[in-house]
């Protein structure tokens, strides 16, 4: 097994960092339903992350990866850079605290999130529609993009991420051994 060697690795940590510090230190504007600071800074950090997945793409678990963050960026240009939510999606999945404001268009102050019901959302199919309760340590309301995002770094981490695309076996060498195997198992001349 080869090493795991991610090339600009220091801007997806960044990228992430840059989002989550916009979480806990940009705070939404109030004032406006249209683009803020906070949102365009989602959008920003969305997007350095997908040019350093961009540039690792020879590990295939980083093409799922890519397609989460395609998948996430598409569902919240369209709202300012926010990622649309229901308040009945927010409650089922047990996160609403005394003093939420709930209403449509309310964008939560602890989360990249914006309450909007469905017929009010573009593209609602790829925004946090997932919502899960327990267990406490996964608790919130997830996208499809975040799935899959979720599913390519687990399989990164696991270490399935090694076989990279240039490394794959030759067809000449399938043929090969396959038909070494048919001659072995009977069926043919080895």
């Amino acid at each position: 097994m080869t090493e795991l060697r991610l090339r600009l690795a220091w801007l997806i940590v960044g990228a992430l960092a840059l989002q989550v510090a916009t979480v806990y230190l940009v705070p939404p504007d109030p004032a406006t339903t249209a683009w803020d600071l906070r949102g365009s800074l989602f959008i920003l950090g969305a997007g350095l992350a997908l040019v350093g997945i961009a540039v690792n793409r020879h590990y295939w678990p980083v093409w799922l990866i890519g397609f989460g963050f395609a998948l996430n960026l598409v569902a919240i240009v369209p709202h300012g850079g926010y990622m649309p939510i229901t308040a009945e999606a927010y409650r089922a999945a047990g996160q609403a605290r005394p003093g939420d404001d709930l209403s449509d268009g309310a964008r939560l102050a602890r989360a990249k999130d914006i309450f909007l019901p469905r017929d009010q959302t573009t593209f609602w199919f790829l925004t946090d529609i997932f919502p899960i309760a327990e267990p406490r340590i996964v608790r919130g309301v997830y996208s499809p993009g975040d799935v899959a995002i979720a599913l390519g770094a687990f399989l990164l981490a696991a270490g399935f991420g090694w076989l990279r695309r240039e490394q794959r076996v030759p067809e000449a060498e399938v043929r090969r051994l396959t038909t070494g195997w048919s001659g072995w198992l009977g069926r043919g001349s080895g």
